[in-house]
């Protein structure tokens, strides 16, 4: 055989080496905190859809993800394996149904463009492991504003903690809820109140849920001159108040 054949196999090799390498030196997904919050802000694991007791479509998963062990397996060797498609990850019915390139009776859930979509399809071509390296150990959620006025947006911006000490930003993969969904517009990291009074959002994020209280003053009214000033129960209900713009019953 002349060089000239012997270098390009040679440079093949070298080559399928490399990235060789490369995908081993690569991180992988963690499916209890990084898949499974795909599926909750999704809505793929609510008790209207999969999550509920009998599941739907004969795929049951846990509420919330609250039991992902079962959700593993749910996924990766429940109908003969036929969920996820390691060879052709885009191709796998975990990733197509909810995408709507296969008739999905829960309708469009993930977008081909979206942080979910790509994280999922990620995890599949990378094997679609479990690995269990982290749990989630705090959630919380600065807020930009707890007091505004009708029509104000208010910034909201999660952020996870985990057992390895990451600390990440979550927004893509948390789940706002308005306790009156007439009275607040949620609208990615933003919420516009609508109307005043007292309202209460709950953030889930995997296990952790975190209620947010926002106080909307009433608009055109003087805020009260009330006592505020020390901690007893009066000047609690006193700030709360003041912040509404209501005065107290006579």
């Amino acid at each position: 055989m002349s060089l000239r054949h012997i270098f390009p196999c040679h440079a093949v090799l070298l080559l399928l080496m490399l990235f060789s390498t490369v995908a081993a030196g690569e991180e992988l997904l963690d499916f209890d905190t990084q898949v499974m919050p795909v599926l909750t802000s999704s809505g793929c694991n609510s008790g209207a859809c999969h999550g509920a007791a009998a599941g739907r479509g004969e795929f049951r998963l846990s509420l919330y993800g609250s039991r992902p062990a079962e959700d593993f397996e749910q996924i990766t060797l429940a109908l003969e394996g036929r969920r996820v498609n390691r060879r052709q990850p885009d191709a796998s019915l975990i990733i197509r149904k909810p995408s709507e390139q296969l008739f999905h009776g829960g309708g469009l859930r993930l977008d081909i463009d979206s942080p979910g979509y790509m994280r999922l399809t990620h995890w599949i071509a990378q094997g679609a492991q479990r690995l269990r390296r982290r749990t989630l150990t705090e959630f919380k959620v600065d807020v930009s504003n707890h007091s505004p006025v009708i029509g104000e947006a208010v910034q909201l911006s999660p952020k996870a903690r985990f057992s390895d000490g990451e600390l990440e930003e979550c927004l893509h993969w948390t789940v706002f809820t308005a306790s009156d969904e007439d009275a607040l517009l949620i609208e990615g990291r933003t919420i516009t109140p609508r109307r005043p009074g007292r309202h209460i959002v709950l953030a889930r994020f995997l296990d952790q849920v975190v209620p947010i209280e926002i106080l909307v003053p009433l608009p055109n009214a003087p805020a009260p001159a009330l006592k505020t000033d020390d901690k007893s129960l009066d000047s609690f209900v006193n700030r709360r108040l003041t912040l509404l713009h209501l005065s107290p019953a006579p």
